[in-house]
């Protein structure tokens, strides 16, 4: 398993939320190979946020970076973009 983990800056912490339960989860969970995902509240000092989304396999976790990368969500700036090996789940 691969996951997709995002570092971002969240501006608009309501309008981040609503674009994420409204477009971005539909969009994530209908995805092939998508297995689970998980959004972490901003630190209140700095603003950044993380999430992972897990897939089954690497060229999935890369497609998924990819289209991250390229996104714009209102609410929120991309910092960072990674795909790493999962080594375990509980």
């Amino acid at each position: 398993m691969y996951a997709v983990m995002m570092r971002v800056r969240v501006d608009d912490l309501t309008e981040a939320v609503e674009q994420l339960e409204r477009e971005l989860i539909p969009v994530i969970r209908s995805a092939t190979g998508f297995r689970t995902g998980i959004w972490l509240a901003p630190d209140p000092t700095t603003g950044e946020g993380l999430s992972f989304v897990v897939f089954d396999d690497e060229p999935q976790a890369r497609q998924a970076a990819d289209m991250a990368r390229s996104s714009n969500r209102p609410g929120e700036t991309p910092l960072d973009v990674q795909t790493v090996e999962v080594i375990a789940i509980a």
